[in-house]
């Protein structure tokens, strides 16, 4: 079969209408759940670490200068007491927080933090994390890296509450392997 020069630019052609389209990048969320005491149950907590890795997004470029944010909160469930019978409540959203990810290599921003899902004393049960990337080019223009072009919408990071390990003296913190956390694009 003779190779023709006309098949190789359609070719081409082809391959790079797929690869060189400018998409938006997601973030990744990583992490650890745990709990405080193996032998009582006294509180749920997790580390997470989220990164954010693109060149360019939505069209602009992401050079030098450029600053990185991180917003979240968490979602979940809650009992409440209503006329002598708990009622469950959902909740987006809740303690919400917004810190500057730092450069950690070119084109990637990352920022760590620990929060507290659920405690004895409390009925309330975090079991997601909300998050939204604010990008702030140099020339002052943001950008919102929420999971497509809903106004409203947002990623959500899945936290599996029944993974936790325990970390009293015997099974520190250090010693529980981080994992992956599956993204959903929320569209509201």
């Amino acid at each position: 079969m003779k190779f023709n020069s006309y098949f190789a630019l359609v070719l081409g052609t082809v391959l790079f209408s797929f690869t060189g389209e400018s998409r938006a990048a997601e973030p990744s969320v990583s992490g650890r759940v745990y709990s405080e005491e193996c032998r009582e149950y006294l509180r749920k907590g997790a580390q997470f670490q989220v990164s954010y890795s693109a060149q360019e997004t939505h069209g602009a470029s992401l050079s030098w200068g450029t600053r990185v944010y991180l917003k979240y909160g968490f979602g979940g469930y809650r009992f409440d007491e209503r006329d002598g019978s708990l009622v469950q409540s959902m909740f987006d959203w809740r303690d919400v927080r917004e810190v500057e990810m730092q450069s950690t290599a070119p084109y990637t921003w990352s920022t760590g933090f620990e929060a507290t899902l659920e405690q004895r004393s409390s009925s309330e049960y975090r079991t997601d994390l909300d998050l939204v990337v604010r990008i702030v080019l140099p020339d002052g223009k943001e950008i919102y890296e929420k999971g497509g072009d809903s106004p409203f919408g947002y990623y959500m990071a899945e936290v599996p509450l029944y993974t936790a390990e325990c970390t009293d003296a015997n099974h520190p913190k250090s010693a529980i392997l981080p994992r992956s956390f599956k993204l959903k694009a929320i569209r509201k």
